[in-house]
């Protein structure tokens, strides 16, 4: 039977998916040269072509030898050919040896030209050295015909055997025939390496195809070989020959909520049976480079959201592992039949802190930069430095600590920020760019606060899900929250819940513990 093909949006969930299908099925392909997992190193499929073709039979070995052979020799004749034409149509003037290989064009002036560099044919023609003004005027000179062009060369030919030699024969032209004789030759010149060029191109056309062929059937045969084949969306673009002739009767897609329709659509062929999407469109929506596609016409809509809309029949996991209660609880507006699994009670206190989740509140103006018109608020940034510092130096490893941002400026200040105050290994990312990761501890700049209750991408719900969603041991938000319930109804909710757990304030509740609860040093 055909494999299973597994689709995701970026590389770093493709890894995740396909790394737990190894746990129970071992026969698995990944396809793409972007994989940072050491579990999947042996699985990719150019390690499993690298071993295939050590194993691969003499016979083999010399057909794939012959066609890269092949290929070699097309380039470089490729190669020669593009130099070739880009000589001989350009500005510059043309040596002797350039010009040969006209018909009509013989005998002992065809050879003493032949001889001539550039230096020796600007001086047969006339030019002075830097005479490119005046090889203008060459060029405007009628072309000499073929039958001139013949009488030319039988005149330069008695003039030779009279014992004037190949010296003879090129004064024996007068300078306005030189120039056309000239004009001429230059012209076919330009001719035959064009029509070199043509036959060359398409005959490295004929040898890339070829080898493509042949790579393309070693694939097929490693990808018909395994039970599940993984890829990303661009990589199915990218691969599409291959996937059309896999001809994968099952196709699930991962982060499906994030990923345009088209994506989607382009990759079910005629041997598709079953389509399976997992994702969750209450988090981000698939991102579309035109904005008014996405504005006017639904361009980030996922087929997953769409199908949804429309009543096709689902099914909803309630059961989250990440999160602890105290976390999870602030995604109860989004998600109220959440349901937390046993793995997720009892997890260690955050060292230091009173609460493992607080909104550290205040109403300190954001500003512009002007460089990328993008908000930063200099006072989220000392905050979340702060508390870095601490978290780190109660024991945690910087790589346990994400800071994450709603925007980008606010990203850029708090990479200056944190390598002002020598914190150097936390894991910072925009909101955006984090969906599908995870951390230990998260800190949230929300950034927005100003007079006119502009909230922008903190009002997107699916944003909003993204940030709160992020940590497994400790989240801390600094933002102004009285703004952001003002302005989202969303946020209203959150914050109801953040005040009857006491979890919100001006500073940040500290506690102390034991060295048992410390956590294991970094």
């Amino acid at each position: 039977a055909p494999p299973i093909l597994v689709l995701c949006q970026t590389n770093h969930a493709l890894d995740q998916f396909l790394e737990g299908i190894l746990a129970f099925e071992p026969r698995v392909v990944r396809v793409g040269g972007r994989s940072q997992s050491e579990a999947l190193k042996e699985h990719n499929l150019a390690e499993r072509l690298r071993v295939r073709k050590e194993e691969r039979a003499g016979s083999r070995k010399t057909l794939l030898g012959n066609v890269h052979a092949h290929l070699k020799g097309s380039r470089e004749r490729l190669s020669a050919a593009a130099k070739q034409s880009h000589r001989t149509w350009g500005g510059g003037l043309l040596s002797g040896l350039l010009l040969r290989g006209q018909r009509s064009f013989r005998g002992a002036l065809a050879a003493a030209l032949e001889r001539l560099p550039e230096e020796g044919m600007a001086a047969w023609l006339g030019l002075p050295p830097a005479g490119e003004a005046s090889l203008e005027s060459v060029l405007a000179q009628p072309q000499m015909g073929p039958a001139a062009t013949e009488a030319c060369c039988d005149e330069a030919d008695r003039a030779a055997y009279s014992g004037g030699g190949p010296a003879a024969a090129m004064e024996s032209v007068p300078l306005v025939d030189r120039w056309a004789l000239y004009n001429s030759l230059r012209a076919g010149a330009q001719t035959r390496a064009q029509a070199e060029l043509v036959a060359a191109l398409e005959s490295y056309r004929l040898a890339a195809a070829a080898e493509q062929a042949l790579e393309e059937a070693e694939a097929l045969a490693v990808l018909r070989g395994a039970a599940v084949v993984g890829m990303t969306t661009t990589g199915a673009a990218k691969y599409q020959t291959l996937v059309r002739q896999l001809e994968c009767r099952v196709i699930v897609f991962e982060e499906a909520a994030e990923v345009l329709e088209a994506h989607v659509l382009a990759s079910l062929g005629k041997s598709t049976a079953q389509l399976l999407l997992i994702g969750d469109h209450q988090q981000l929506r698939p991102s579309a480079a035109c904005h008014e596609l996405a504005l006017h016409y639904g361009l980030t809509v996922s087929l997953f959201e769409r199908a949804l809309n429309n009543n096709v029949p689902y099914v909803r996991l309630r059961t989250q592992r990440r999160m602890r209660p105290q976390i999870s609880r602030l995604l109860s507006p989004i998600y109220p039949e959440l349901i937390d699994h046993p793995s997720t009670f009892n997890r260690p206190a955050v060292v230091g802190l009173a609460h493992p989740a607080y909104f550290l509140t205040h109403q300190s103006p954001e500003r512009t930069r002007g460089d990328l018109i993008s908000p930063e608020n200099p006072h989220e940034v000392e905050v979340l430095c702060c508390l870095a510092a601490l978290l780190v130096g109660s024991g945690y490893a910087p790589a346990k600590i994400t800071v994450l941002s709603a925007y980008v400026g606010q990203l850029i200040a708090l990479r200056a920020g944190f390598a002002a105050c020598g914190l150097d290994g936390l894991v910072l990312s925009t909101v955006d760019a984090y969906q599908g990761e995870e951390n230990d501890i998260v800190l949230l700049s929300l950034v927005r606060s100003n007079s006119d209750g502009r909230l922008g991408f903190t009002a997107v719900d699916n944003r909003i899900c993204v940030a709160l969603s992020r940590a497994r041991l400790g989240f801390y938000c600094a933002c102004n929250l009285e703004m952001l319930t003002a302005g989202s109804e969303l946020w209203r909710q959150v914050a109801r819940h953040v005040a009857d757990a006491g979890v919100s304030g001006a500073g940040l509740p500290l506690a102390l513990g034991d060295a048992s609860a410390m956590p294991p040093p970094s």
